[in-house]
């Protein structure tokens, strides 16, 4: 079947089961409006579905069924992301993650790794965001180890705060140690962050968010991150947790250096309603997906967006043009992760998707020679 790659917008031989041939003819798009990639790649998903990877319960067969989830939805590569909680809930979900990496092929080769995001982070309201503060601590080298033995030494990135004593050797232990440092939910200042970039941290988490809604004029963690030429940055482009302005902002900062992550809950998918979580406590989805703190709802609990729809944000507001906004949450993350990846949609793995009126419907993706598609 002849496809358009998205990247040379030149239109390309693929080989398909004849299932997954008849089902594109009959899928009512033109041959233009169809398009082949490679498969995108979220280091942020908090959870998707009705699944939690923070919550009690976890269960192998249950991360599977996730992984399914998001490859129909064009995923073929994430990072469960296990976010400030009570240490006995963390280290258990930990070991059953890495369980899960063990027994299942498909979980593995979706999952290479797990992001760890704090407990080593700021305490202070705002910079906190759905956080439980109880659970908040400054970075303890000893007690990372315990976490990546249990993980199977599957933590790959950790999100702190460089304001803390002892920040940088735990950051400088990290980097050798073969385990990236994202700068987030953070108050450190202008020499904290430089001396935490010349220590080893190299990225900014979601990038924007996670501080309060009043800070300083000049002076604060934003603008010193933003200034940082080494550090790339992940923002969140659901339509909610960045303004326009700034996605350009940034965009125009980090030229090559910014991608797109969902920050996905368990709550993508689901109903519009109100709903209790042991994390963020009460959160409210409206029905356009905006997640908030229900008596805080200046601050999001997390997003409830799919990554594709965080790149058809992008499209749709002309910020960047498909090709560059696909590339951005696909082939620049493991880029960042200095893992080996497939910028040609080819054979291996690969997503195909429908593009018309800047609206993608994501048709079918192949991962180990298997097909997922939400609409077979």
């Amino acid at each position: 079947m002849e496809l358009r790659n998205i990247f040379t917008d030149r239109f390309e031989s693929l080989e398909l089961p004849g299932d997954a041939h008849a089902f594109l003819s009959q899928a009512g798009f033109k041959p233009e409006e169809i398009y082949m990639a490679p498969g995108l790649f979220d280091l942020q998903i908090n959870g998707y579905r009705s699944l939690d990877f923070n919550e009690q319960g976890l269960s192998v067969p249950e991360i599977e069924a996730v992984v399914i989830e998001l490859l129909k939805d064009g995923v073929t590569g994430f990072f469960p992301t296990l976010i400030t909680n009570d240490p006995h809930v963390l280290e258990t979900n930990l070991e059953i993650l890495n369980k899960a990496l063990a027994e299942n092929p498909l979980i593995s080769a979706c999952v290479p790794g797990f992001h760890l995001e704090g407990p080593f982070i700021s305490p202070e309201p705002g910079f906190s965001g759905a956080h439980n503060r109880k659970w908040i601590r400054k970075p303890d080298w000893s007690l990372f180890e315990r976490w990546q033995k249990i993980a199977g030494n599957h933590i790959k990135l950790i999100t702190l705060s460089p304001e803390y004593e002892g920040s940088l050797a735990f950051i400088e232990k990290c980097h050798k140690n073969g385990v990236k440092v994202a700068i987030g939910h953070s108050s450190a200042g202008r020499d904290q962050i430089r001396q935490a970039i010349a220590a080893g941290a190299s990225l900014s988490t979601h990038l924007g968010n996670a501080i309060p809604a009043y800070i300083h004029r000049h002076e604060n963690s934003l603008f010193e991150q933003l200034a940082e030429e080494e550090l790339y940055a992940s923002i969140i482009t659901d339509g909610y947790h960045l303004p326009e302005s700034l996605i350009k902002i940034i965009l125009r900062s980090k030229p090559g250096k910014v991608f797109l992550i969902s920050d996905s809950t368990r709550f993508t998918g689901l109903k519009a309603g109100v709903y209790d979580t042991p994390i963020g406590g009460r959160v409210e989805l409206d029905d356009k997906r905006k997640l908030t703190i229900l008596n805080h709802k200046e601050y999001f609990a997390g997003s409830a967006s799919s990554l594709f729809q965080c790149v058809e944000f992008i499209c749709q507001r002309n910020m960047l043009p498909l090709p560059e906004a696909w590339y951005a949450a696909s082939v620049l993350p493991q880029k960042y992760l200095n893992r080996g990846y497939a910028a040609a949609p080819k054979m291996q793995e690969f997503v195909l998707f429908a593009y018309k009126n800047q609206s993608i419907r994501i048709l079918l993706t192949k991962k180990q020679d298997r097909f997922f598609s939400p609409y077979r």
